[in-house]
């Protein structure tokens, strides 16, 4: 059981988790943390198996973490002392490590964004199971505005993800409502195990329209004192630790998208329609129907 129990922010890629963490994380009796991804291994000794083998950046935050709480900063000395510093303890369990986080943080409240964490129901289940005090805020947006967005910047890769491509057509077409679809089913799922109080949904378009309001409301779920100093810091995320992108050996650690631009600029979020074709497509087809009834759960028309 880890000193504060932390808050805990899912949502699919491309709604805004990984700022409105940033920006719960800049409360001062908070602490915002990057992603850690312990759920890729059981153990250090697994996730650091993991890191050697994986592409891309899935080691970056954990690194960024220990090198600033343990090592004296983010710079290249640091990052690499971390790596040290996790392989001293590889036989530890990852729940340990989280553990030992929160104990270095303590008594300020952790609060993760884990954008990995989702995509596979047992993934987030197990996460949970070992923390159950922890409390998760479930973000969502309109899958409309979310899709478009998130499919834009998948037609510039090369390699696409399969779980962003529809392959009832041929060719295949790209179409991230299904990673919409299936992620916010995951997080709902996984998290009507929790007691009602330890979990929150709030809509992303909420945070933008009204932050004074939204940051409020989260922080007397939480518990946290609010005032114009909290609200001071909590807009300005672009003010953390792991906001700005870092050194060369471990530049990253969260969404790139909040990495590009962590800066929150209040732009209003424009409420859109769920009816009409799903425009990313190109062949006409409205949102699918499953899609359009989970998002309608949730407030959207």
């Amino acid at each position: 059981m880890i000193a504060s129990a932390p808050l805990l922010v899912l949502s699919a890629p491309g709604a805004e988790a990984a700022r409105l963490a940033a920006m719960v994380g800049r409360h001062p009796d908070a602490y915002g943390l990057p992603e850690l991804n312990l759920h890729l291994a059981p153990t250090v000794e697994g996730l650091l198996s993991v890191f050697r083998i994986t592409q891309g950046n899935v080691q970056d935050g954990l690194l960024r973490a220990v090198a600033q709480l343990y090592c004296g900063g983010q710079d290249a000395a640091g990052v690499a002392d971390a790596g040290h510093w996790l392989k001293r303890r590889a036989d530890w369990s990852s729940m340990e490590l989280l553990d030992e986080l929160g104990g270095r943080i303590a008594p300020k409240l952790p609060v993760l964004a884990e954008s990995g964490l989702a995509w596979r129901p047992h993934d987030v289940e197990g996460w949970l199971a070992q923390v159950p005090d922890v409390r998760v805020l479930h973000v969502v947006r309109h899958p409309r505005a979310q899709c478009a967005e998130v499919a834009v910047r998948l037609n510039g890769p090369l390699f696409v993800p399969p779980d962003y491509k529809d392959y009832g057509t041929d060719p295949a077409v790209i179409d991230p409502q299904l990673a919409w679809y299936r992620i916010n089913r995951n997080i709902e799922q996984a998290t009507a195990m929790l007691p009602a109080a330890q979990c929150r949904r709030v809509q992303a378009e909420d945070l933008f329209a009204a932050p004074e309001d939204t940051l409020r409301v989260i922080c007397r779920w939480l518990g946290l004192p609010f005032g114009d100093a909290a609200l001071q810091r909590m807009s300005h995320p672009e003010d953390g630790p792991y906001a700005r992108v870092g050194t060369a050996e471990a530049p990253y650690g969260m969404e790139p998208e909040f990495h590009a631009a962590p800066a929150f600029s209040g732009r209003l979020r424009p409420r859109q329609m769920l009816e009409g074709a799903a425009e990313w497509r190109g062949d006409g087809k409205p949102l699918a129907a499953e899609v359009v009834s989970l998002a309608r759960s949730y407030g959207y028309r």
